[in-house]
């Protein structure tokens, strides 16, 4: 019963804060657009901040654990190539190839694994979640801009749309550098590293703009909810969603466990990682990068919404097995 209520804890605030945001939609509130506005105000500020406190409380005299970093990053390697030879195979369009790869490997860690990793284990056990943050949204955004242009729709791509394409390195380094994520992330390891002192008063300041972060994020994703797609790119959706939500936890994790013996933290990260439904910035994404932005948006909508489903089984199970 303990391992059911902890598994329901996880997935009650996501549920709650989503249903805000799309109840608020539903009376008129506000509309799709201005939802989209306040998640980028959220993804430009509040989750950045959010992402630089959590790095800056990392006690480093407990050691950083390196196994657990570099396996995160082989397995979405792992995973892409695997991708890169399923998808083209099992879809012919080359504008929904792309958004098919990136909806499964590309993870919502940001928002999902911060509320997840602190319901679990409390809020002072973020410290992996927060060091595999700062390496993994640069690796994320940097792989889902790769698939996306190796699939990108034009210029005469072969047959199965995985031809050597020029790629714009410059935009794709530009896009980084100037990447929210990334800025904050760089910032707080400076701070951490260098055990700079932060003034009380600015701690106060982004430390609560840091809790605010979370809450509006899953809300202006629930206002972004739009189910009436879903029949125009069905199969396209049932394979994404099952290799997001269902494989890539249930083989990441198991291999986890079992070959590498990660417990505890490390475990709890690596849940939340794999777990966590595909990142909203996916949907903007492919938009610009001329690839099928409905079928981006509705991986983004159902995978959210199924997500609680499968985080709280996938908790409860994992629990009772004693994995943390």
């Amino acid at each position: 019963m303990a391992n059911l209520y902890l598994s329901f804890e996880v997935v009650f605030p996501l549920m709650v804060y989503m249903l805000i945001g799309y109840l608020a939609a539903m009376m008129k509130l506000w509309d799709e657009e201005n939802a989209i506005v306040v998640n980028r105000v959220s993804f430009t500020i509040f989750l950045p901040i959010l992402l630089f406190e959590n790095i800056r409380a990392v006690d480093l005299d407990l050691g950083v654990d390196y196994r657990l970093i570099i396996f995160g990053i082989v397995s979405i390697l792992i995973t892409i190539g695997i991708l890169y030879v399923v998808i083209p195979r099992i879809e012919p369009e080359n504008s929904r190839r792309g958004v098919m790869v990136q909806g499964i490997f590309r993870s919502n860690f940001i928002i999902f694994g911060m509320v997840m990793t602190k319901t679990i284990l409390g809020p002072a056990e973020l410290g992996y979640s927060a060091l595999m943050m700062v390496i993994l949204i640069p690796l994320f955004n940097v792989l889902a801009i790769i698939a996306l242009e190796v699939f990108r729709p034009d210029e005469g791509m072969g047959e199965r749309g995985t031809d050597a394409r020029k790629f714009d390195w410059a935009r794709i380094a530009k896009s980084l550098v100037t990447n929210p994520f990334i800025i904050t992330s760089t910032l707080g390891l400076f701070v951490l590293f260098a055990r700079v002192p932060v003034h009380p008063l600015i701690s106060t300041v982004t430390g609560g703009l840091g809790r605010a972060a979370t809450p509006i994020a899953l809300a202006a994703m629930g206002g972004c909810f739009r189910f009436d797609g879903a029949k125009n790119c069905m199969r396209q959706l049932i394979i994404s969603l099952s290799g997001k939500l269902l494989l890539m936890p249930i083989v990441w994790l198991t291999i986890a466990a079992v070959a590498f013996g990660f417990r505890g933290e490390a475990f709890v990260c690596l849940l939340t990682l794999y777990a966590a439904p595909v990142a909203v910035s996916s949907y903007s994404m492919a938009q610009q990068m001329d690839s099928d932005g409905e079928l981006a948006s509705q991986i983004v909508v159902y995978s959210s919404v199924l997500s609680i489903f499968t985080i709280f089984w996938i908790t409860f199970i994992t629990k009772s097995l004693g994995l943390f």
